[in-house]
């Protein structure tokens, strides 16, 4: 396996300004030292989405979309880093030479990349599941009496972990995922003295926790029970993704504003 080299990654995003980047999809109106324009992201009347020269970031104050030219064009094309990457590069004329990985960086690189699908797949088997699963009513009511609306839920991936020992786990299987991955992934618990496993979250609201890029990397599950002995939260293990003192829930969502404020206010839990 092979990888970008960080230093070519600097120089093309260097080599692609971001005002000419996204103006080339869609025109950009200048608003003093930024640009602005109707956001491409969600449905808007006026002007939300904001480009900012100075820093090389894009921001929408509308629904929360913002990073840097990668990100855009991940975004808007639908395409994931790497291929954001090459499609600038080729944009800035610049070539590309690859790094030989060793086969132990290269296994690396390959159960994270299998890791991060696998949480991408449980978050929208969760989601599916809060919306249209018969059993996820309570999860529903439970949302409704704390203020999130269906909205709030999808924008957030909020999900509903049914109340089954293999829900999960036999979906993980259908989408083709390999025993180790999947209780690599934290999202099964193993049996004692026994390669079998079960589903970690059962009969819970399910919180996607997201990387600084919007990444599902992990998950918290609130139980719904109200005389339930069991703990009120649980909560992905570390893994190869997730190291917990390391991340922040919501900061992909908030971080340009903590920069722009140099401030910010932190909250115990999720809601």
């Amino acid at each position: 396996m092979r990888r970008i080299p960080p230093e070519t990654i600097e120089q093309i995003a260097a080599a692609n300004d971001i005002v000419e980047v996204i103006g080339s999809y869609f025109p950009l109106r200048r608003a003093g030292s930024t640009y602005k324009a109707l956001c491409p992201f969600h449905q808007e009347k006026s002007p939300s989405f904001t480009v900012n020269p100075q820093r090389q970031i894009f921001k929408c104050f509308g629904c929360g979309a913002g990073g840097s030219v990668f990100r855009f064009v991940q975004d808007y094309e639908k395409v994931d880093f790497m291929s954001a990457v090459r499609k600038l590069a080729d944009r800035a004329g610049i070539r590309i030479v690859e790094e030989e990985l060793s086969p132990e960086d290269s296994a690396k690189v390959d159960m994270r990349r299998r890791l991060l699908a696998i949480h991408a797949d449980a978050a929208e088997f969760f989601q599916q599941q809060l919306f249209r699963a018969k059993s996820a009513h309570v999860a529903r009511e439970y949302l409704k009496k704390r203020g999130l609306t269906a909205d709030i839920a999808r924008a957030w991936k909020i999900g509903y972990a049914p109340d089954a020992w293999d829900a999960l786990g036999s979906f993980l299987r259908q989408q083709g995922y390999k025993h180790d991955e999947i209780v690599t992934s934290g999202l099964v618990s193993t049996r004692e003295d026994s390669d079998e496993y079960y589903d970690r979250f059962r009969n819970r609201v399910m919180f996607s926790i997201c990387n600084d890029t919007g990444e599902v990397i992990a998950f918290s599950g609130r139980i719904l029970a109200a005389d339930a002995k069991a703990a009120k939260y649980v909560n992905s293990p570390e893994t190869p993704i997730f190291t917990k003192g390391d991340v922040l829930f919501g900061l992909h969502r908030s971080k340009r504003a903590l920069i722009e404020k140099k401030s910010a206010i932190v909250c115990e839990g999720q809601i």
